[in-house]
């Protein structure tokens, strides 16, 4: 009985030790994430600094964490539309959570490139709507809320901590 009873209390505290592995696509979600998880959270960025969401490839080195990950917080670029399927291929059990679940995309707006006006991003894939939803506060508090969720769902132990 006793030996049961410690078999317990071990399998009980290694999970409250183990970390959520997380993977984000953009910095603005690493910085979410970061805040709401702390260091219960271990988080992969895909796109990092200096690379493009519109034309980004994983490295090996990222896919192999794919394959450790609890969570893939999604939120709508480009990167993900090419690589999702391939991700959730490579790991079945890890569950895909889009951050932009509740937020309502606005339509892109005119803007110009080197002094060319252009219409909504037609030679891109962002159906016509500003995939851009973390520069509004409001949206942020939608993101936060997501990722939240998320968490609590996958490590209901640390809901005070979150």
């Amino acid at each position: 009985m006793k030996k049961l009873i410690l078999s317990l209390l071990l399998l009980v505290s290694s999970n409250l030790l183990a970390k959520v592995n997380a993977v984000v696509s953009i910095i603005p979600q690493q910085t979410i994430l970061e805040q709401i998880g702390g260091d219960k959270v271990e988080i992969t960025l895909m796109v990092t600094p200096g690379n493009s969401p519109h034309t980004y490839e994983p490295k090996p080195a990222q896919m192999r964490e794919i394959e450790k990950a609890n969570l893939y917080f999604t939120i709508g670029v480009e990167f993900e539309k090419a690589w999702l399927d391939k991700f959730v291929a490579q790991n079945g059990k890890m569950k895909v959570i889009s951050v932009a679940k509740g937020i309502e995309k606005l339509p892109m707006k005119e803007h110009s490139h080197e002094g060319h006006e252009h219409k909504a991003h037609d030679d891109h894939e962002h159906a016509n709507t500003d995939p851009h939803v973390w520069t509004s506060p409001e949206n942020v508090k939608i993101i936060a809320t997501n990722i939240y969720e998320a968490l609590l769902r996958v490590d209901k132990a640390h809901k005070e901590y979150y």
